[in-house]
């Protein structure tokens, strides 16, 4: 958690802007690392109600060590304002029936068999009306929605081929996609959930 002030707002180009900057210590009492940068709050339709850039060190020998175990990293950022569902109303705009909405991992080996190099898997799901995702298999893909939230956390078990592993993202109603990331073998991938 990262809290701070944020700027008083301002007029350009006829949007409402506000920005913060901030700096966070990482890693211990005695800091082996940082979180800083500038987040714009702004809107841009059909992207994002904030965005910026952020950067994340970690020096060598910070815990945990073998987990991402040095970084230095410059990265944008984006995020939306969630509005969450009524009742029996899908937080995310889909199409009605099954198999409407792609779920996606890459960027890190899904696999923990040596013979097996697996760095992209699409799969298909139904996200129903009561914010209930479903993967149909035959690989066990679990998908818990907080629509409160617009937060997903999930697992995904293929024993034949080596994988298992825990997920999670975010709704970015801006965008109509939910996004995050998966952790396997110490290395992290991105996950992708959209309309099919």
């Amino acid at each position: 958690t990262l809290a701070g002030h944020v700027g008083n707002s301002y007029t350009s180009d006829g949007n409402t802007t506000a920005v913060w900057s901030f700096h966070r210590g990482l890693y211990g009492k005695t800091p082996k690392g940082y979180l800083a940068g500038q987040l714009t709050f702004r809107q841009i339709e059909n992207v994002s109600d904030f965005d910026g850039q952020w950067r994340w060190v970690k020096q060598s020998g910070a815990a945990p060590v073998n987990v991402y175990p040095a970084i230095d990293t410059t990265r944008d950022v984006i995020g939306s304002i969630y509005a969450a569902p009524l009742p029996n109303t899908r937080a995310m705009n889909l199409a009605n029936g099954t198999d409407n909405v792609w779920i996606q991992f890459d960027g890190a080996d899904l696999s923990s068999l040596p013979a097996l190099t697996l760095l992209h898997k699409d799969l298909t799901g139904t996200w129903q009306l009561n914010n209930s995702i479903i993967h149909y298999g035959p690989q066990t893909v679990k998908l818990t929605f907080a629509s409160a939230t617009g937060r997903l956390t999930g697992s995904y078990t293929d024993t034949a081929n080596g994988i298992t592993f825990s997920f999670g993202g975010v709704l970015l109603q801006d965008q109509n996609r939910l996004t995050g990331s998966y952790l396997t073998q110490g290395t992290s991938g991105r996950f992708l959930l959209q309309p099919r």
